[in-house]
């Protein structure tokens, strides 16, 4: 017998418990138990033989599964003994919620407990909420109330915050008054009563049962009361001023007293400067109501009474009367002969530099002047406007043979006090030659231009390019080439408008004549008959000024001729009768029409003897 390597056996036993709170998350532990034993070989009939079963580890050791609050496992994991028979176990363990309650806590705006609400459920489990709130009370403005919630391992009371209930009572009011009494002069009494409303709330606190008072709410106040003047007394009072009651003040009366008075009488010296006015000096005038007093005028000095000014001679004095203004002016001083600036100058220097370095200079001058017033108030120079008419005249520019000015002409303007001295300079340079084809019209009218511009001397080609809408009439010639020659060179070349013809197909080609006979027989009574004619004409347009223009009206068939037959009467009968009286009338009318409306009205007259 030989001993072989012993054999080995594992059995094992495996757990898997999920979490609740997040049933991805499962976690596996695996208990593992083993035995041996020993193994010889015969060697004469090649078998194995086994020796017992020693163990190794003989158990599964018992599994404190973790706790979740509001779950329990749905088993437990206890210890167990293996032997080498006993098969690999798996256990699957799940973690089953359990009951738990919601409470609702009904608390007052000081955060006092008034009522307790619980809810029943399983863990997870989503729950309707049906809110009791203690009798009287109402909840509080703001808050939202969950219609369900899901009842939690942890039982988190819930606060809803109430407050009383109220209810609305009628508004109580009051009144408080305030007489004025006017003790006039003339021993009346007038009266004015003044009164304000007060208003405030009143409810019922559904918990106390006890009433609660707003505050009061005024309507309006006392306003002040401005005693009116009388001429020649005094009020004890000027004004009765605004009052704001409250509701607990009492009703009051208020005495209005006059007794005769003195007046003093304000004279303003005012300055009216546009819409601004400025009180220059004051001057008063004490004495009784009524009393007339005589006025010497004060004018303040460097000034003078205003241009419509009136000043009297007495002055009444009455109550409480408002100042008597007097219009006054700064006075002005003519310094237009001593004040600085009263003349300016303009000059414009042209300087024509000549082709031979000769430089010709030209000074124009404008002069311009203006008057000047010293205001003796503020000391100020005031200047009137700019006069002057002198203009700076044109100038045209010299003209010399082979050269060209920078400037042909400097024109005429017209400078004012303002405008900067000038300076206008001319040089020349050596010109161009230029060979200038003019277009005109059959009356020799300016149609257009084209320039062909070089030295003297060149020979340049002419090309042509008539204006749009023209074509060249009469014995036009435009040569090939030309040499040009110092200056300007122009040909002069007849053209005409393009007349397009019109197709016969366009509705302006055609019109169509009628004309109308109108018969009046003797009897009194009439015929009518009408002939039309197509006629068909040319149209032109010219293509300059794109207007129409037309040939005569010809017929479109030859048989233009329309005769008229009339009809003949030999005889008309008398009133009577007896009589007869012969008549004699034209017996055909023919013609040959023209594109134009007719009409043509036939009488019948009495034929000869």
């Amino acid at each position: 017998m030989a001993e072989k390597t012993p054999q080995l056996r594992q059995i094992t036993r495996t757990i898997n418990f999920r979490n609740p709170l997040n049933q991805n998350a499962v976690t596996t532990v695996i208990q593992t138990a083993a035995f041996k034993r020993a193994v010889y070989h015969d060697l004469v009939s090649d078998t194995d033989t086994y020796g017992a079963w020693i163990p190794l580890v003989a158990k599964w050791d018992e599994l404190i599964l973790p706790e979740v609050a509001g779950y329990k496992p749905s088993q437990t994991v206890s210890q167990l003994v293996v032997t080498p028979d006993t098969a690999d176990i798996v256990l699957d363990v799940e973690y089953l919620p359990e009951s738990q309650l919601q409470t609702v806590n009904y608390v007052d705006q000081n955060g006092n407990l008034i009522k307790t609400q619980n809810f029943a459920g399983k863990v997870g489990e989503t729950i309707k909420l049906g809110f009791k709130l203690p009798a009287g009370w109402r909840l509080l403005a703001g808050q939202q109330l969950p219609e369900s919630l899901v009842i939690q391992t942890v039982n988190v009371p819930l606060t809803v915050q109430i407050e009383h209930g109220l209810v609305d009572q009628p508004d109580e009011t009051r009144t408080v008054s305030r007489s004025i009494k006017l003790n006039l002069p003339n021993g009346k009494v007038q009266t004015k009563v003044q009164t304000v409303k007060f208003t405030r709330t009143v409810t019922r606190d559904l918990v106390t049962n006890q009433f609660i008072y707003g505050e009061w709410q005024r309507q309006g106040q006392f306003d002040q009361f401005d005693v009116p003047t009388i001429a020649g007394y005094l009020a004890n009072l000027n004004q009765v001023p605004m009052i704001v009651p409250t509701a607990d003040s009492a009703d009051s009366t208020v005495q209005i007293q006059y007794e005769p008075q003195i007046e003093t009488q304000l004279i303003q010296y005012v300055y009216a400067n546009g819409a601004a006015s400025q009180v220059i000096a004051e001057q008063s005038l004490a004495g009784k109501t009524g009393e007339w007093l005589a006025f010497k005028l004060t004018v303040p000095k460097n000034w003078q009474l205003a241009n419509t000014q009136s000043v009297p001679a007495m002055i009444q004095i009455k109550a409480q009367a408002d100042p008597i203004v007097i219009l006054i002016q700064h006075k002005q001083k003519d310094v237009t002969d001593i004040a600085d600036d009263t003349e300016r100058t303009v000059t414009r220097t042209i300087k024509i530099t000549y082709p031979n370095g000769q430089i010709e200079t030209i000074v124009q001058k404008a002069v311009f002047d203006r008057s000047a017033t010293e205001d003796e108030v503020t000391g100020k120079i005031v200047y009137g406007k700019w006069y002057g008419d002198d203009v700076f005249e044109s100038v045209t520019v010299p003209e010399i043979e082979g050269w060209q000015p920078s400037l042909a002409q400097i024109g005429q303007s017209r400078p004012n006090a303002n405008t900067p001295d000038s300076t206008a300079t001319v040089t020349y340079s050596q010109a161009q030659s230029v060979f200038v084809i003019q277009y005109v019209d059959a009356s020799g009218n300016y149609v257009a231009a084209q320039p062909f511009w070089g030295q003297p001397g060149e020979t340049i080609k002419l090309t042509s390019q008539l204006p749009a809408g023209w074509k060249l009439i009469g014995a036009n010639s435009i040569p090939d080439e030309v040499v040009l020659k110092a200056g300007e060179q122009l040909l002069q070349i007849r053209i005409g408008h393009i007349l397009q013809v019109i197709d016969e197909n366009d509705p302006d080609c055609h019109t169509t004549v009628t004309r109308t006979i109108n018969i009046k027989l003797p009897d009194g009574q009439s015929r009518q008959i009408q002939q039309k004619v197509n006629f068909i004409r040319l149209a032109f347009e010219d293509e300059v000024t794109k207007q129409r223009s037309y040939g005569p009206g010809l017929p479109k068939t030859m048989a233009a001729v329309l005769p008229i037959v009339l009809p003949r009467l030999r005889y008309r009968r008398s009133k009577d009768g007896c009589q007869v009286k012969p008549w004699l009338l034209n017996t055909s009318l023919a013609g040959r029409p023209t594109a134009r409306l007719s009409t043509l009205t036939i009488c019948l007259k009495r034929a000869a003897g």
